[in-house]
């Protein structure tokens, strides 16, 4: 079963006299799925329109029965649900931030915590219904944290998530107090799709830099899975409205349309500015056009909108004044809702459709106007900030806060030939038919159905259920804990002196090494003298720089491997790439040396990373030195010691019974494979040959502290 998942239902419920009234949405995506619906059968998920609170018990069961027949099934939202979930966090935070209204953003703790408990409510519907196997599909900006919550419950399940609108750069994302949570709500879907390469460009960066995961082409290694980010540009119903022939009524003016709801992102005083230039200029239309201002109604409630309908007004009326006649009005101005048939006549008889939003995630009136003009002759002008400009070049596209330039594209657009303006209309009906709202759904599932087999194809393995581990652990006489540091006692730092051991570390280890039978051990590429100065006066085996010197519970301590000839070179070569790297810091150990890169842009590490390599490469060519890939961090050693001889050494002393190994990165792997018998745990992304996984140290350490639970 395919569920389609949006903030709205594709239409709305009203009460008439204690009777149940549908009337259908005029949304984009409610209009794309509803003209695929026959082909890709699916049940649809939303709130209706209607607060719960606004409406009897009885009335709700009996909606729920109206809905069922048309296969839908309502959430209930309250109306503070609505005040704070939707036009709050939803428009107040992520609207206007998504759109570069920073000035516009507001952020408030309760906004957000109705945001979660709004997205949690959808969740809490879709568990009622959804089976394991079902295909999830959510929509839109407002439903964000909803594919992590059905992760976690149905890690079996297909889930797609489709943004709507712009996703923001990196420089303005950062600035969203919970945008952690946002980004790992996101990455609970198999695959994430947006209009344009600019904004998968914009989520690819923040996801590399807020949650320091690296991508691989348009991939990202995620919790042992594999989650696809890629562009969908959406589409329209062509054949709907090339189909429908209208004889418009004639005109004595050139008409000039403009048609969006009332959003401050739409850009329409930027317009208005735009063409009362080309009224300024252009004195030889006077009388001779006209600008048909169609406004909907949004969001009335919130003071912004109510105070841009003014200064709309305003405007509007100051123009009539200054330039009208009484036989001539520049501007008609309507604010009211058309439905979508109401609005082709008006496509067909426009001879130029004004788009100039100042942001836009794709604008889908652009696409309309096209499929309306089946004769060739209208005249698009668009924004390059809207999402369509991408597909739509051959539209007189234009930068919507240059004024001078609408009203000069206006110019142009009256004066352009019929032969220029079927040559351009040519151009885009033929990409918009092939890429219809049809093709759209299609190519989003197919992808979507693919996935989950590709990622099948690059998982490591198929990690054991760490309560297997139990038996084993209750039938020893002698255990022995072997634990890296970074990333698996404690989550790795951005400095790595930031990284001392917490309380909590400090008696998870203490309850290990509780018995006199029990032993554990750290094993390290820190070095051993930082190893001891935290946890030298615990009885534990310290084993630093990768097993380098290992200290035993009683303070004795052994020293392997061999001199470093090659330290002063190393060290000269990365002071110079630190220094042309921000952000970037050395680490100087008595066994090595490691280069952190964490706090770098991962634009300038994906550059100067594979610089950095070739350039030790050539120097390892010359003398003995192993390279090593950690997270964010290349570290250059000692060839002759390791992870792997490290553990080997401290399980002959111990001679235990039962081994437990734990680690995060590269170098731990040679523990996991040094002692093939022991339960081996895996903490974090990435592949890996141990026999047991864990998403986070967090649950590392529950895990732990659950042995010893009667």
């Amino acid at each position: 079963m395919l569920w389609i998942i949006s903030n709205r239902l594709p239409f709305s419920v009203q009460l008439q006299e204690d009777n149940i009234v549908l009337k259908p949405s005029v949304g984009g995506l409610a209009t794309g799925l509803h003209a695929v619906h026959d082909s890709q059968p699916f049940q649809w998920v939303g709130w209706p329109g209607i607060a719960r609170d606004k409406i009897k018990d009885s009335d709700w069961d009996s909606l729920h029965d109206v809905l069922a027949k048309k296969a839908a099934i309502p959430v209930a939202l309250t109306s503070q649900d609505i005040e704070r979930y939707y036009h709050g966090y939803a428009n107040s935070t992520l609207w206007p931030l998504s759109h570069y209204f920073l000035e516009k953003t507001k952020q408030y703790e309760d906004t957000w915590q109705a945001y979660v408990d709004v997205n949690k409510k959808f969740f809490d519907v879709l568990c009622r219904h959804i089976q394991p196997n079902d295909t999830v599909w959510v929509h839109d900006y407002q439903l964000m944290l909803l594919p992590a919550l059905l992760r976690q419950t149905f890690p079996q399940l297909k889930i797609g998530y489709f943004h709507h609108i712009p996703f923001p750069s990196f420089e303005l994302f950062r600035t969203l107090t919970h945008k952690k949570e946002l980004l790992e709500g996101l990455l609970g879907a198999d695959l994430i799709g947006f209009h344009t390469y600019d904004y998968v460009r914009h989520f690819m960066s923040s996801v590399m830099r807020i949650l320091q995961l690296d991508r691989h082409l348009f991939t990202l290694p995620y919790q042992q899975r594999t989650v696809t980010v890629d562009a969908f540009p959406m589409g329209i119903d062509v054949q709907h409205f090339s189909s429908t022939k209208i004889t418009p009524k004639k005109s004595i003016y050139k008409m000039i349309l403009s048609i969006d709801r009332l959003d401050y992102s739409k850009g329409i005083p930027e317009r208005l500015l735009g063409y009362e230039h080309f009224l300024q200029h252009h004195p030889e239309f006077h009388g001779n056009v006209n600008l048909k201002l169609m406004i909907a109604p949004s969001r009335e409630v919130m003071d912004s909108y109510d105070q841009l309908k003014s200064l709309i007004e305003q405007k509007v009326a100051e123009i009539n004044g200054k330039y009208g006649s009484q036989s001539w009005m520049p501007i008609w101005y309507l604010y009211q809702s058309f439905p979508q048939e109401d609005l082709i006549p008006l496509y067909q008889s426009a001879d130029v459709m004004l788009v100039t939003p100042l942001r836009d995630g794709m604008n889908l009136v652009a696409k309309e106007y096209l499929a309306s003009r089946h004769d060739g002759k209208g005249v698009l002008v668009l924004s390059e900030t809207a999402g369509a400009s991408h597909e739509l070049s051959e539209a007189l596209r234009i930068n919507p806060f240059d004024v001078e330039a609408i009203g000069n594209a206006i110019a142009e657009a009256l004066t352009m030939t019929e032969s220029e303006k079927k040559r351009r209309h040519h151009a885009m009906m033929q990409r918009i038919q092939r890429t219809n709202v049809h093709y759209w759904v299609v190519n989003f599932l197919e992808r979507l159905s693919h996935q989950r087999i590709d990622d099948s194809s690059i998982a490591t393995l198929t990690f054991r259920p760490l309560k297997e581990i139990i038996p084993a652990w209750k039938k020893a006489r002698k255990p022995l804990f072997i634990f890296d540091y970074d990333g698996t006692l404690l989550p790795i730092q951005s400095r790595p002196d930031d990284a001392q051991p917490t309380q909590k570390v400090y008696e998870l280890l203490k309850r290990l090494s509780g018995t006199p039978s029990s032993s554990v051990a750290i094993v390290s590429g820190r070095d051993g003298k930082q190893l001891k100065q935290w946890f030298g006066h615990r009885p534990l085996f310290l084993a630093g720089n990768h097993g380098r010197t290992i200290r035993d519970p009683q303070g004795h301590e052994e020293k392997f491997g061999s001199p470093l000839p090659w330290k002063k070179d190393v060290l000269r070569i990365l002071q110079r790439y630190m220094d042309e790297m921000p952000g970037s810091l050395i680490e100087e150990k008595t066994g090595g040396i490691a280069f952190h890169y964490r706090l770098c842009e991962p634009d300038m590490v994906a550059i100067r990373k594979g610089d950095i390599l070739h350039t030790l490469e050539t120097l390892k060519s010359r003398t003995t030195m192993q390279i090593m890939l950690g997270h964010k961090v290349i570290e250059i050693k000692d060839p002759s010691v390791d992870k792997g001889l490290a553990v080997r050494r401290i399980v002959e002393k111990v001679q235990p019974d039962f081994v437990l190994i734990a680690g995060d990165d590269e170098t731990d792997e040679l523990m996991f494979s040094a002692l093939p018998n022991a339960h081996t745990i895996h903490v974090g992304q990435g592949k890996s040959h141990a026999t047991y996984h864990v998403d986070s140290v967090e649950d590392l350490s529950t895990f732990l502290s659950s042995l010893f639970l009667k």
